[in-house]
């Protein structure tokens, strides 16, 4: 447990000390829903701004950028430059180191959610309704979303295996499941072969998590249990899929 502790301290120092990992995850997005919100003016929903009305969409594509694109990314080129081929000669096992990777986007994933939910409450005013009684399900379904596009990501790095392709196929998956989650469009406009796709992105459950507890106050246990079923599905056949084909060379 405490060499597992070292390396997600580690992991996040160096994650800490990356200006471009700190600029996307945390500046971006405000500089992007900033933009947006003054490009949308005049399509507010009711008393709700258009600002607020797609920060839920903003933040799973802050999610999925960090799950699809960042991690993948991080393991290809640490099988291209034989880190991982050496761990696979060390006591270390790489089960852990994965697991360490793993922690550590979610923990930055985490922070920098609560940054970004609190700026643009404070700061730029959006007016966030935080319904305590729902923060428990909201932090299930967040964490349970962050896995899912974790693990999604490090299918890619193996199946892609090199960081340019990686880099290609991440934001290809990016760009599909930001826009099929409903991050900006309602996913009831997606044709009918597509809906089985909508519902197992982790993308499509997190935003509307989001929207249903920060903004319109009309979540209910049962979405709850609804959402959480589909991420674990999806966790459930990443993992295997992860287990049966990780690699760790070329």
């Amino acid at each position: 447990m405490t060499s597992f502790k070292t390396m997600v301290k580690s992991f996040f120092l160096m994650e800490a000390r990356n200006k471009q990992s700190l600029i996307m995850g945390t500046i971006f997005p405000i500089v992007m829903l900033i933009f947006m919100g003054i490009a949308g003016k005049g399509e507010s929903r009711g008393d709700m701004s258009y600002m607020a009305y797609i920060l839920p969409g903003i933040l799973g594509m802050f999610y999925a950028s960090i799950g699809l694109i960042a991690f993948p990314i991080m393991l290809s080129s640490y099988r291209e430059n034989g880190f991982l081929k050496f761990l696979k000669v060390t006591p270390m096992k790489i089960s852990k180191v994965i697991s360490a990777l793993m922690t550590t986007q979610v923990v930055i994933m985490a922070i920098q959610t609560f940054l970004l939910l609190v700026v643009c409450n404070l700061l730029l005013k959006l007016g966030l309704k935080f319904h305590w009684q729902h923060t428990i399900w909201l932090t299930i379904i967040l964490l349970l979303s962050s896995l899912a596009l974790i693990l999604i990501g490090l299918n890619i790095s193996i199946l892609v295996k090199n960081v340019k392709n990686t880099s290609t196929f991440g934001n290809l998956a990016n760009l599909i499941f930001t826009f099929l989650g409903g991050a900006f469009f309602p996913t009831d406009v997606w044709p009918k072969f597509l809906q089985p796709i909508v519902a197992l992105n982790p993308i499509t459950h997190m935003v509307a998590m989001l929207r249903s507890t920060l903004l319109f106050d009309d979540f209910t246990v049962a979405n709850g249990f609804k959402y959480a079923r589909f991420l674990i599905l999806v966790i459930c056949l990443t993992f295997f899929t992860a287990y049966k084909k990780f690699s760790y060379e070329m």
